[in-house]
C-alpha cells in the first residue's frame, strides 16, 4: 500500500512556488528532478556545517519527524492518524481488516500541524497586549 499524504495548503503552495526541472518530476531530487534524493548523510553534513554554533547539541534527521510526532500528540488528532501521517503501519490485525485510507484526518492533522508551526515561526502578539498610540507632545 502506498503513503499517501494530503499537504496542507501551505505546503502545497510551497511546492507550486518552486521551479520545475525539465528532466523529470521529482521535486526533492539531486539529478534536476530524474530521481528522488538519496544520500542523505552528505545533506546532514552541509547542514551541520551551516548549523555550526547554532544548535544545543548533536542531532540526527529522523529528531525532525519525531518532534512533528511530538507536536501532534498535543493537538486534537488521534493516535491512530498521528501515526499514519509519519508513514507508520497499523498494529496488529487492524493492517489487515482495517483499510480505510484516513485521507480525511490525515488533512485535517497536516492542517492543525501547519497551524502549529506559523504560531512557533511567527507567534501571534498576546490577546491582552494593546497597541499603544503615539501622542506627540
Amino acid at each position: 500500500m502506498s503513503h499517501l499524504v494530503p499537504l496542507s495548503d501551505n505546503a502545497m503552495a510551497i511546492l507550486e512556488s518552486l521551479p520545475r526541472f525539465r528532466s523529470g518530476d521529482y521535486v526533492f531530487t539531486t539529478t534536476f528532478g530524474k530521481r528522488p534524493a538519496s544520500g542523505f548523510s552528505g545533506t546532514k553534513r552541509r547542514l551541520d556545517k551551516m548549523l555550526h554554533g547554532k544548535m544545543t547539541g548533536p542531532w540526527v534527521l529522523h529528531d525532525v519527524r519525531r518532534t512533528m510526532r511530538t507536536h501532534l500528540s498535543a493537538l486534537p488528532v488521534t493516535d491512530i492518524v498521528r501515526e499514519l501521517v509519519i508513514g507508520h503501519a497499523q498494529p496488529g490485525l487492524n493492517q489487515i481488516y482495517d483499510q480505510y485510507a484516513y485521507i480525511d484526518e490525515k488533512r485535517r492533522a497536516l492542517e492543525l500541524w501547519a497551524a502549529r508551526l506559523r504560531d512557533i515561526v511567527a507567534p501571534p502578539p498576546p490577546a491582552d497586549v494593546l497597541p499603544m498610540k503615539r501622542v506627540r507632545p
